[in-house]
């Protein structure tokens, strides 16, 4: 039943989980102001996660004294924590040899290799080698040794919260290490035993494709998933229940078979152990750049399989929470409308536990540019960030109603994929992103489903084995759902267990979609004559391809509900179920146009509009004719609608178009503006000179240079140059720079004093100091002098994650003021402002047109007021009002009419009810806008613009601010500091920015 107060006012715990880094040397008052802050902005719980560039003795007593000041502060607060296991399986420091990750490779014979030879055949060896640091999760014993180690004795001191504040242990991608395949000691004997013949002298198999490799393979991935689930998955899982902690996280290469395949086996079958069931999405670009399927249309490519599979278990064993870690390795720009989306995107497909990819504690450095988007009190957003987590919770709170109420079941091909996986392809390149045409299938398929609103799960074989059966009313049983369809296409194996089940389920009037090749193997084995048998039931029917099931889906009855309209493929919808009451969460994942249509559904209803935004609803039109309800929906360019319905005869006739259209006023261009912060002037290109040089050197980036010196492996004094222009002399210049004590600096040849700074900059890191008042008409120079060494390297390429690493960071500074930056805008192809990189200071700006960036403010980070007074003749009586931000380039909009504040807005519409607020006469109209870090912090010089991604590793995140490589082109530029003209794929020394403004703002009376 739906109950208001409970919509309105959710439950803490639909507020999800969210990545806290401590990246950084880690202080009682900081860490303590920082939750404080996290409460404030909606957080209930969070995973306290050691990251690049924690400086403390992690694990030691330093580390363990600040996790109790988080536990204490989180208890005070009353939010809960998830810890981390003392070491990602990936990364154990000082693990015994005995207890490594060993892995099967193959190499040519003659050639050199480290060791030790299983098999030879036909030229070839192969090899088992063991990965230093790294787990052996197929194996008992090392596993008992890691939960003593990384569980046990790591948060032994802790017990007292276990339960309490502590609520759950938190796992990070535990997998294999690809492309070697996962090898321990005791999988031969159990291969033999469970398939009856020798696996080592068919290891050639598992690499080449002649003679039975698929009955190899198949046998191969079965077995090691069996050891990875009783060895590793079923140990954590038992030891987090007996310690009353929730085991709760993600795993690792989700998105594709093959990915699947190379570092876990599989993953729908592990997701039964824990407790909240996670997935991991990066980027903001829902075809997923990195790990698509090669040589496929990406358009037309959607992240959906990896979000299916999780919440598909999850459903089946009645497991309440699905997590989804989200917005990681995307950028600074990502804006609360995109990050709604993003939610909304998963939200309509199952995804009911949030995870911000995430919080960061500190920005000093490289953590500016690990993995952003960075969230937290540095952003100019912070303060209305409750928006979107008020948001979030409602609709985690909605789609948690009722039960899933899906009609098909469709069986995962991932064991068919089992038969044709191998480590490396024939060209060389690993094999992990694509797996030919069985990837491909289920990618289109699942698109075509989720686009006809078909209500479906996917089946994993090893639940199915486990939780699944039949009843004499034609369902088949997984765990806690029912089916009266089940589809396969283009399998070539199933498991013996199933087909018996599928006969079990057709005698009983059950439906068996086949579509394609219908199988040819059971078990692995080749069996024809069990299938033909299967295939002769008089419920299995026959397809030629995807397309033909839809009418046949919606003819059978499949369908509780039809959603008719144009465009009705962008149109995901999340239904679920409570007797004679409906959840319906339906989303557009068109982000450019509208989608009007109907949702029709046998039986009457009545129909309420539920508002995530401010938790109020409101009953809509809903028409009822001959036992059939037909309800208008209308959603926004990525927008989503919570309709709630419940069973009985609408008793009122609900108006169509209350407030008709009647007219508009263009506001038009030209505003006064003011900012609430300083004005911002990136010094980022630098001459330099070091001890054994007499002359400085040409322009260079500061990261070109860091990179620079760390390959000559420089140690000593460097000089640094940063020249830049005034026009208008400014006052009351001051400099944001980092590690400010460490620094001899000059501006004009005068001292700066950096022992005092005071104050900070967005993030604490940033210090300010005070300037002397030296400037002068034209060149001037601000000179840096310092010690530099290379940062050191992690040992491990995931002890970057906790390793304290000592070494110098060169960082650009921001000088600070009340002007204006000015520069020639370039022309572009791209998504962007492109700038010339020869700033001059000069007056500030009362007065623009449209947009902030290329009016004086190319760096700005923070808030802006647009204001403009109009006339108006009359207000019309019994007219709505509301004023519309058409064209919005900003993360936040506030609006004011006469000084009372109409409210805000984070995503379309862009449009605020403003009735009541104007008067004949003058009116003052003051929109307030907020933009994000991107402007100040970038990266700003790749030539393709923003593109939603920003991959760096562990060990190298400044990667996409450098030049050395292209995304794009995948071509190396390994001297790019001192060749960046031309511009090439991966650099130019413009500056590519992004508009901040508004333009085409209306009002409008309806």
């Amino acid at each position: 039943m739906y109950l208001q107060e409970s919509f309105k006012n959710p439950d803490e715990k639909y507020r999800g989980t969210d990545l806290w880094m401590l990246n950084d040397s880690l202080k009682e008052e900081e860490i303590r102001r920082q939750i404080t802050e996290m409460k404030k902005q909606g957080f209930y719980s969070f995973i306290a996660r050691t990251y690049v560039g924690l400086s403390s003795d992690y694990p030691g007593p330093g580390f363990m004294k600040s996790m109790r000041i988080i536990i204490d502060e989180a208890k005070k607060q009353g939010m809960k924590v998830y810890i981390q296991a003392g070491y990602m399986p990936g990364g154990v420091i000082n693990l015994p040899g005995e207890y490594t990750h060993t892995v099967l490779r193959e190499v040519s014979i003659g050639g050199n290799f480290n060791g030790n030879v299983l098999f030879q055949n036909d030229g070839k060896a192969y090899i088992l080698t063991c990965k230093t640091n790294f787990l052996d999760m197929l194996s008992s014993e090392a596993v008992d040794f890691y939960i003593k180690t990384s569980y046990e004795d790591m948060w032994d001191n802790f017990r007292d919260e276990f339960g309490k504040t502590i609520i759950s242990v938190w796992v990070d991608e535990p997998h294999f290490s690809p492309p070697g395949l996962p090898w321990t000691r005791n999988l031969p004997e159990l291969f033999k035993e469970t398939w009856g013949y020798n696996i080592a002298d068919k290891v050639y198999l598992l690499f080449q494709d002649t003679e039975d490799y698929r009955r190899v393979r198949y046998h191969y991935w079965r077995t090691v998933l069996h050891l990875l689930k009783m060895a590793y998955f079923e140990k954590v899982s038992n030891w987090c229940r007996q310690n009353g902690l929730l085991f709760s996280g993600h795993l690792m290469g989700e998105d594709t078979l093959a990915a699947q395949i190379a570092y876990t086996g599989s993953t729908m079958p592990l997701y039964k152990y824990f407790d909240i069931p996670g997935i991991d999405y990066l980027t903001v670009d829902l075809n997923w750049k990195h790990g698509q399927l090669r040589g496929f249309d990406e358009e037309n490519y959607r992240f959906l399989n990896t979000p299916l599979q999780c919440s598909s278990i999850a459903h089946q064993l009645g497991k309440q929470e699905v997590l989804c870690e989200m917005y990681g390795v995307s950028g600074h720009n990502v804006t609360i409308k995109k990050q709604k989306y993003i939610f909304d995107y998963f939200a309509s497909l199952g995804i009911n536990h949030k995870c911000v990819h995430a919080l960061f504690y500190s920005l000093k450095g490289r953590r500016k540019r690990t993995y952003p988007p960075h969230i937290g009190y540095y952003q100019p957003y912070w303060n209305d960030y409750h928006i979107l987590t008020d948001y979030q919770a409602r609709v985690s709170w909605f789609i948690s109603q009722g039960r899933p109420a899906a009609e098909i079941l469709f069986i995962n091909p991932i064991e068919t994929a089992f038969t044709e996986y191998k480590p490396v392809r024939e060209n060389g390149t690993y094999n992990m992103d694509y797996y030919g045409d069985t990837d491909k299938d289920l990618n289109f398929l699942l698109q075509y489903l989720v686009g006809i609103q078909a209500s479906f799960h996917l089946g994993d074989e090893d639940i199915i084995e486990e939780y699944g059966d039949t009843d004499e009313y034609g369902n088949f049983i997984v765990g806690q759902m029912k089916y009266r369809v089940v589809l396969i296409s283009n399998l070539n194996v199933l498991r013996l267990s199933t087909v018996m089940k599928l006969e079990k389920f057709c005698d009983n009037g059950g439906k068996l979609l086949v579509i394609g090749k219908p199988p040819v193997m059971v078990d692995g084995d080749q069996d024809t004559e069990r299938v033909n048998k299967l295939l002769k039931h008089k419920g299995v029917l026959l397809f030629r391809n995807y397309h033909e099931i839809g009418s046949w889906i919606r003819n059978f009855g499949c369908k509780k509900f039809e959603y008719i309209g144009e465009g009705s493929a962008n149109v995901q919808i999340n239904y679920r179920e409570d007797g004679n009451e409906k959840y319906i969460f339906l989303f557009n994942n068109d982000e450019c146009n509208k989608k009007q249509g109907k949702l029709k559904l046998k039986g009457n209803y009545i129909a309420y509009v539920l508002d995530a935004a401010n938790g109020t609803h409101r009953e809509m039109l809903a028409e009822q004719k001959n036992n059939e309800t037909l309800i208008s929906v209308n959603l926004q360019p990525g927008g989503s609608l919570l309709l709630y319905l419940e069973g009985g005869k609408v008793n009122t006739i609900l108006e169509r178009n209350k407030y008709p259209f009647t007219k508009a006023i263009e506001l038009g261009s030209g505003w006064d503006v003011s900012t609430t912060n300083p004005n911002v002037l990136l010094l980022e290109y630098c001459l330099y000179k070091t001890k054994d040089k007499n002359s400085f050197s040409e322009p260079l980036t500061i990261l070109g240079l860091q990179q620079l010196l760390t390959k000559e492996n420089y140690k000593g004094e460097i000089v640094l140059r940063f020249p830049f222009y005034v026009e208008t002399l400014p006052p009351g210049i001051k400099l944001a720079l980092e590690d400010a004590k460490r620094q001899k600096i000059t501006l004009n040849g005068a001292v700066v004093d950096t022992g005092n700074a005071a104050g900070y900059f967005m993030d604490k890191s940033f210090e300010l100091v005070d300037l002397p008042d030296e400037f002068v008409k034209g060149e001037n120079i601000l000179e840096v002098t310092r010690y530099f060494e290379p940062l050191e390297k992690p040992s491990t390429y995931l002890a970057a994650l906790f390793q304290k690493l000592n070494g110098v960071e060169l960082e650009a500074m921001y000088l600070l003021g009340d002007f204006g930056i000015y520069t020639t805008e370039e022309p572009t192809s791209t998504n962007c402002i492109r700038l010339t990189n020869n700033f001059v200071v000069g007056c500030k700006p009362t007065f623009i047109e449209s947009d902030l960036t290329t009016s004086g403010y190319p760096f700005y980070t923070g808030s802006c007021v647009f204001r403009k007074n109009i006339i108006l003749d009359g207000i019309p009586e019994h007219k709505r009002v509301f004023i519309c931000l058409q064209k919005l380039n900003a993360c936040v909009a506030s609006v004011s009419i006469n000084g009372i504040c109409a409210g805000k807005v984070c995503w379309d519409p862009f449009e605020l009810d403003i009735t009541g607020l104007l008067k004949s006469g003058s009116n003052k109209v003051e929109i307030k806008l907020t933009n994000t870090l991107r402007n100040l912090l970038g990266p700003y010089h790749r030539p393709v613009g923003e593109v939603g991604y920003c991959w760096g590793l562990y060990d190298s995140p400044n990667d996409p601010w450098l030049g050395e490589y292209s995304e794009v082109t995948e071509h190396r530029y390994p001297d790019w500091f001192f060749k960046r003209y031309p511009d090439t794929t991966a650099w130019t020394d413009s500056y590519l920015q992004l508009s901040f403004g508004v333009r085409d703002v209306k009002i409008v009376f309806k």
